[in-house]
Formats: C-alpha cells, structure tokens, sequence
C-alpha cells in the first residue's frame, strides 16, 4: 500500500461512490475499532452525520453482508443527532437576529417534543416567545 499523503487519499477515496463504501474500507482495513474511531471523530465534526444518514449506510452495508460493519454503524446512529436536531443546531449557531427566524421556520413546518425541549433549554423565554409569536402558533413551556 502507498504511504498516506493528501494525494494518495483523495486517489484512494476517489473511486468510492458512497459513504458506506467508506466504512466498508475502513472496516476492512482498520477492523471495528477503526471503524469505531472513525464514526467517533465524525460525530465530533461541526457538521455530524445524522442519525438517518448513518441508518441508511448501515442498510446498505447490510445488504452487501457486512453485519459487522453494519452493526457498528447502527450503534454510532443511536447517539447521532436527527436531521431535525441538525437543522435547530445550525439555527441556534446562527447571529442572533437570524436565529429567531431560522427556528420560527422551523417551528412552523412542525418540531418534535425533543426538539421544542432543546430550543427552550436554549434560548431566553423573551427570545423563545418572539419564535412563537412569529410562527403564529401558541405553545405552553415552563
């Protein structure tokens, strides 16, 4: 095997078409633990794959036969954040005056409990009541 430099990985990683392909790879390669290391530093990126994400590379994985691999990737999918807590995250990120728009957008195409419950961990009740009462919905919070 080539040592690893920029230029070999990016030739390396070139010729996988999918996510899960990756996995594979490093499963193949770096056994579980690999595997594991691997889904643990991408959950600690700024931008971490979702829960549903990591859920359809486990199937794909599945389907090809690498239970192990799949098993491993469903395991880091359980402690991943949804698409829709991505989504708050990135709203709660955002300079303070667009924040309130971004999450009323939110909100009015309809949040989980879960979600709700964050953003009101969050945010101040005066800041949490401008969301409500620009998204034109009422909502009771403690």
């Amino acid at each position: 095997m080539k040592p690893l430099t920029a230029e070999t990985q990016r030739d390396e990683f070139d010729a996988f078409d999918s996510v899960a392909m990756v996995f594979a790879f490093i499963h193949a390669t770096a056994g579980a633990e690999g595997l594991r290391e691997l889904l643990a530093m991408w959950a600690d990126n700024a931008d971490p794959i979702s829960q549903e994400r990591l859920q359809e590379q486990a199937e794909e994985l599945e389907a090809v036969g690498l239970t192990e691999a799949a098993a491993i990737v469903l395991e880091a999918a359980k402690e991943a954040p949804t698409e829709e807590m991505k989504a708050v995250l990135e709203a709660l990120n955002r300079f303070p005056s667009e924040r309130i728009i971004a999450l009323r957008g939110l909100y009015r195409r309809g949040m989980s409990d879960e979600a709700f419950g964050f953003i009101q961990s969050k945010l101040s009740a005066a800041d949490l009541g401008d969301v409500l009462a620009g998204a034109g919905k009422a909502r009771k919070w403690s």
